[in-house]
């Protein structure tokens, strides 16, 4: 697949098609993990209602089973466990949890809202008001522990929001996500539809439902979860450090962690869109006048009569005038 780059703003577009229809966008879907913020999460602490070192052992070496970005933030949290306790068997559900049975007990690890339907106790309301994301940890029925798990805001999220809605484009939240966090973060970047809870099907229908209103929908993210997003938004946009998965899905790829890059990919669209119209102008303006004046169109009404030679060479001038206004794009500045 041919590639078209613009390597100094860290954008790779994969094909023509996707370069054309980034002006066209209306509305943007954001995930939050990875994408709004930094994907770095950082457990700020673990809260235990029946604790031994065993629990402890056993949340580290599930953990150590999964390459989801916050389970890697318990394992740094709690420091890397040995194999003392052998895993039976494990199994993770996207976007909400992993299921473990070491010594012949069930444990699970993820949100609460998994956790409930799970049939996990002592799971309350007030559990989820907090400013992170909360994971829980239970073995059987009995809740074990919770987690608050934060992540930074990337530093551009807020100018690129204001970039994009200064050009009138609408943007959304869609977060697998239960907690207060995704508030949060979309009151601090100035976000005003958010979706918390979302299941990556969940994140799919949601996008069908907006084009089926007419719009026009990018999606932005870089996880597994969001692969399904992606691959049915009219321009799909990953972010560089994602998942190999979501890069492979995407038409865009923003090789840097700046969102600045998003509406800077619709200017530059805008700016080639235009540069394309520019030159079929001129192109069709050469061929309409001068061919046919050779020809002898107006030979009969005026006498005038354009020399072959000159009709060639004002249509070998149109396309050098083509292939100018072409590198001359590369000059502008984009902004």
């Amino acid at each position: 697949m041919e590639l078209v780059r613009q390597p100094k703003k860290n954008i790779l577009v994969r094909d023509a098609e996707s370069l054309e229809q980034a002006c066209k966008i209306d509305t943007i879907i954001f995930d939050k993990t990875g994408t709004l913020n930094e994907g770095r999460p950082t457990v700020e602490s673990i809260s235990w209602f029946h604790h031994d070192d065993k629990y402890t052992s056993i949340l580290g070496i599930i953990e150590q089973h999964s390459n989801h970005p916050l389970a890697k933030s318990i394992v740094e949290f709690i420091g890397a466990c040995s194999g003392m306790y052998t895993i039976e068997s494990f199994s993770e559900e996207t976007g909400k949890g992993v299921m473990a049975i070491v010594d012949g007990k069930i444990y699970r690890i993820g949100s609460l809202e998994y956790l409930n339907q799970a049939g996990v106790i002592d799971i309350n309301s007030s559990q989820i008001n907090v400013n992170g994301m909360l994971i829980g940890f239970a073995e059987e029925s009995r809740l074990l522990a919770t987690a608050i798990i934060t992540d930074k805001i990337k530093e551009t999220a807020l100018s690129a929001i204001n970039k994009l809605k200064y050009i009138g484009i609408e943007p959304i939240i869609l977060s697998g996500d239960n907690s207060k966090s995704v508030e949060i973060i979309a009151k601090k970047v100035g976000i005003e539809r958010f979706e918390r809870g979302m299941l990556p099907a969940g994140k799919k229908t949601y996008i069908e439902n907006l084009k089926t209103q007419g719009k026009m929908v990018a999606m932005v993210g870089d996880g597994i979860n969001d692969t399904e997003a992606l691959s049915i938004a009219d321009v799909s946009i990953a972010m560089g450090k994602g998942s190999d998965i979501a890069i492979d899905t995407s038409q865009v790829t923003i090789f840097k962690s700046d969102l600045d890059a998003i509406p800077e990919l619709i200017a530059i669209s805008k700016q080639t869109v235009r540069t394309i119209k520019q030159n079929l102008f001129w192109a069709s303006i050469y061929n309409l006048i001068s061919i046919p004046i050779a020809a002898g169109v107006l030979y009969p009404f005026t006498g005038l009569l354009l020399d072959p030679m000159i009709a060639a060479l004002a249509m070998a001038f149109s396309s050098v005038s083509v292939v100018t206004n072409s590198l001359i794009l590369k000059a502008k500045r984009i902004s």
